[in-house]
């Protein structure tokens, strides 16, 4: 089961209004206008996942885990002051071309490498299961056939924000008393992990309208209608591979 939590379009105006080079920002009406564009994103995304309010009995008596999914997206370029978004990040802060999947993790998704052999502290233990963070990851890869080194990726360039930071350590907290057992019942135990799904802004806009935004400007490109549900349809799909465990093999 996926709880979906959209992260707060403050971050998302930041990223399209970046400062330039020369200090300035992105013209105020092409940003704000990303900010309706992203919340029909979020909200097509939210009708897409699946909803705890309409689960059967069944549907709750099977579940085995819970996975707390925080959506973002950033823009791999950034904007000049006439306003193009046509600056591209340094090598370091670039989202592969699809998705990058994050869990506190390293870059497969495991326990990431540290120099000191200390006490690890609640962020830099992995937010959920390595092999939770790979189905989910082989999920978006089969429904966007994203195959590719460099389509999707783990904790690049992000390790996960605010909300994976903070359900993490709650979820580890919770986790061992997750357990019911009815008499004359097996124990049940649920799984919880949370995670960030960052896309590749570029990605979710389509080629026509970033290409539109690469030229200057102050407006904001809206995509098809079509682009936002085929969108959200493909991940409702990919976390339906994730539920039933039906995973295309590579």
């Amino acid at each position: 089961m996926v709880a979906c939590a959209a992260d707060h379009h403050g971050s998302n105006l930041r990223d399209a209004v970046e400062p330039t080079g020369d200090g300035r920002q992105l013209p105020e009406q092409r940003g704000g206008q990303f900010v309706a564009f992203s919340r029909s994103v979020q909200q097509h995304v939210a009708d897409a996942v699946l909803d705890p309010a309409a689960c059967t009995v069944a549907d709750w008596n099977a579940a085995t885990s819970l996975d707390l999914l925080s959506f973002h997206d950033t823009m791999n370029h950034t904007a000049r002051p006439d306003g193009a978004i046509c600056l591209e990040r340094a090598a370091a802060d670039r989202l592969p071309s699809v998705v990058a999947l994050s869990n506190r993790g390293g870059s497969d998704g495991s326990v990431r490498e540290l120099d000191d052999d200390g006490l690890r502290s609640d962020d830099a233990v992995p937010s959920m299961r390595p092999r939770r963070l790979w189905a989910i990851a082989d999920a978006y890869r089969t429904v966007f056939d994203a195959w590719g080194d460099d389509e999707v990726a783990f904790n690049r360039p992000y390790l996960g924000g605010y909300e994976t930071t903070t359900a993490g350590p709650l979820f580890r907290a919770f986790e061992p008393r997750c357990v019911v057992r009815r008499p004359g019942h097996e124990p049940r135990r649920l799984r919880l992990g949370a995670f960030q799904n960052e896309f590749r802004r570029e990605f979710l806009l389509g080629e026509h309208a970033t290409a539109q935004l690469m030229q200057p400007g102050t407006d904001w490109v809206e995509p098809p209608e079509e682009r936002v549900q085929w969108l959200a349809e493909r991940l409702r799909d990919a976390h339906q591979l994730v539920r039933t465990g039906r995973m295309a093999r590579r």
